[in-house]
């Protein structure tokens, strides 16, 4: 799953080098996310994803949801 995750990371890095802390951030969880989905029946719940962030943020499980269709769709997968 670690590859996996460095993997879409890399590939979302060659497309955007020019991303906020929190933008990077928000795009590392989803491509874990992505990569437990690929690699494993068990993806991390929501919850334990948002706790991942500082409060100050108020990155929502909506928010996340988003950005994994966003990412996706950036990295030409078939949806």
């Amino acid at each position: 799953i670690l590859c996996r995750t460095i993997h879409l990371i890399d590939r979302i890095l060659l497309l955007n080098d020019q991303m906020t802390k929190l933008d990077l951030q928000l795009r590392a969880v989803n491509c874990f996310t992505i990569a437990c989905k690929l690699e494993s029946r068990r993806v991390p719940d929501t919850n334990s994803l948002l706790s991942l962030f500082d409060a100050r943020h108020h990155v929502t499980p909506i928010l996340l949801n988003h950005g994994e269709k966003q990412l996706l769709t950036q990295l030409d997968f078939e949806l």
